[in-house]
This record gives structure tokens, sequence and C-alpha cells, in this order.
């Protein structure tokens, strides 16, 4: 999900909100069942090697599920 960035201001509170949700909801507050890093693919199209460009791989040992997570405010 995609809400504006840069360009425009958005609730704080409706932020918040959405960032513990998917928290609560991902991690289930079990952290130390998540196992996390940060990582480059050189490669990739969406990316165009920004200083804000972020890439986290977390593996849920409870689960066996892998999370990427791609963070950009590029357009």
């Amino acid at each position: 999900m995609g809400l504006v960035g840069s360009y425009k201001n958005i609730d704080q509170k409706e932020a918040w909100t959405i960032a513990s949700d998917f928290i609560k909801d991902e991690f289930e507050n079990r952290f130390e069942k998540f196992n996390s890093y940060e990582f480059v693919i050189e490669t990739a199209q969406w990316f165009y090697d920004i200083a804000w460009d972020y890439s986290f791989l977390l593996f849920a040992k409870r689960k066996y599920e892998i999370i990427v997570i791609d963070i950009t405010d590029t357009d």
C-alpha cells in the first residue's frame, strides 16, 4: 500500500495506526521469533540507487514464512 510521501502530508495518527496494525498482524509482538536482514538487489528495476531505498527480508521462524519489504520514496 502506498501513502503519498514527500509530496503531500498525511495524517500522522492514520500513519501510526497503519504501521501499528501491520506490526500486530504480521509479527504478533513476537519479535524474537523473527530473523531480520537488510539487503541490496543490485539489478532491481524499481530502485534508482537513492539513499532512502531499503530492502528487508524477515524470516518468521514459527510460520516458516519469508517476508520482503521494499521501501522507497522515488517516483
